[in-house]
C-alpha cells in the first residue's frame, strides 16, 4: 500500500491574530482541524504542521483516489464566527 502525504494550510491567518488576537486565530485552527478530521478515513492521520497548517498522511492504493479526495476536501469554504 502507499502513502500520501497533503499539507493544507489556512490563508491570512497571520491577519486575523493581528487584529482580533490570537485567540480568535487558535478558534480558526480548531474549526479547521475538525474539518479535516472528519473528511479523513479512519487510516489517515492528520497533525499540525508549522504555522497556521496540517499534514495529513494517507494511506491509498492508488493516486487519482487521493487527488479527488483531496479536491473534495478543499473545495469547501469554511465560515466561523470568532469570538
Amino acid at each position: 500500500m502507499s502513502g500520501y502525504s497533503v499539507l493544507s494550510g489556512v490563508d491570512r491567518l497571520h491577519l486575523l491574530n493581528a487584529r482580533d488576537g490570537s485567540a480568535a486565530g487558535d478558534q480558526i485552527l480548531c474549526r479547521v482541524h475538525r474539518h479535516l478530521g472528519s473528511c479523513l478515513s479512519r487510516e489517515g492521520r492528520l497533525f499540525r504542521w508549522t504555522g497556521p497548517a496540517f499534514m495529513a498522511l494517507l494511506e491509498r492504493t492508488e493516486g487519482a483516489k487521493v487527488k479527488a479526495e483531496v479536491s473534495r476536501i478543499t473545495s469547501v469554504k469554511l465560515e466561523a464566527a470568532v469570538q
